[in-house]
């Protein structure tokens, strides 16, 4: 998880990467998610963050997909569990109608 602030955002903001690492190499960039600690619908493409990661409590929209270049990047906050970043698998393909 990286605080970011991408063109067109006026403050910092939280992401998720989605994208592969070898992509990632190739083109200079990652494919990202929103963070958000604001209350969301309840939607299978939004993903509820549990207590014990990184940035608790919040959602993880992934019907908000932003590419990130790295000096967009203000600060590496830590990574997401393995069953939490399962769940922003399963998210993303409820976004793009990949079910």
């Amino acid at each position: 998880m990286y605080r970011a602030r991408p063109a067109g955002f006026d403050t910092d903001k939280f992401f998720v990467v989605v994208s592969n690492n070898a992509r990632n190499r190739h083109l200079e960039s990652a494919l990202v998610v929103r963070f958000t600690s604001s209350n969301k619908p309840e939607l299978p493409s939004i993903v509820e963050v549990p207590e014990h990661e990184v940035a608790p409590g919040g959602r993880i929209v992934c019907d908000e997909i932003y590419e990130l270049f790295d000096d967009e990047v203000k600060a590496d906050i830590g990574a997401l569990s393995a069953p939490t970043m399962g769940a922003v698998g399963e998210g993303l393909k409820a976004a793009l109608g990949l079910r």
